[in-house]
């Protein structure tokens, strides 16, 4: 059977302002969530002018990971805009395009993991949190809450619908400029 302690469960319920936790701040390896949590740095990163979704980003041989997405499996450039990089990593679960953004944000701003702490607006003293991939219900509600209410985030959620046209919508806002 299932071993209660194993399930860590956060949910808000968006109409009646409400939130459900059972086992809310027990740490636990949380794989893909991480990527929206990523998304939602550089998306700041975007919102303050660092950066735009047209910066491009180097591709590193090193950084390739087998899997799903065109990133991994296409032909390979020698950078990409973070757009693209954005939607193959959420949409199409492209883990080389992910690594990407997880490299360059490491390199450039800092330990993402610990972004990822901050982000969450909670305070954490286990040192289970300060490993990758690593997080709670609660910290991983507190991320993606702003991602479902939040206009600056509204590329992240139309990339996690697997629109394609957010790509097309992109370019094009680039083109305008």
């Amino acid at each position: 059977g299932l071993n209660p302690e194993a399930v860590s469960v956060a949910y808000h319920n968006y109409q009646t302002d409400t939130d459900f936790f059972y086992n809310e701040r027990s740490p636990m390896l949380v794989g893909s969530v991480t990527k929206v949590g990523v998304a939602r740095l550089y998306a700041d990163l975007i919102a303050d002018g660092v950066m735009t979704f047209e910066t491009e980003l180097p591709y590193n041989e090193a950084l390739f990971e087998a899997g799903a997405g065109p990133v991994t499996n296409g032909e390979k450039k020698a950078s990409y805009p973070l757009y693209e990089l954005f939607y193959n990593s959420l949409a199409l679960s492209d883990n080389t395009a992910f690594n990407m953004l997880f490299s360059h944000y490491q390199q450039i701003y800092g330990n993402v993991q610990e972004s990822l702490l901050n982000l969450s607006g909670l305070s954490f003293d286990q040192a289970e949190y300060t490993t990758n991939n690593m997080a709670d219900a609660q910290m991983i509600l507190n991320i993606l809450l702003p991602v479902a209410t939040e206009d600056k985030y509204s590329y992240i959620l139309t990339s996690l619908s697997g629109n394609t046209d957010c790509l097309l919508y992109t370019s094009d806002a680039a083109d305008d400029s």
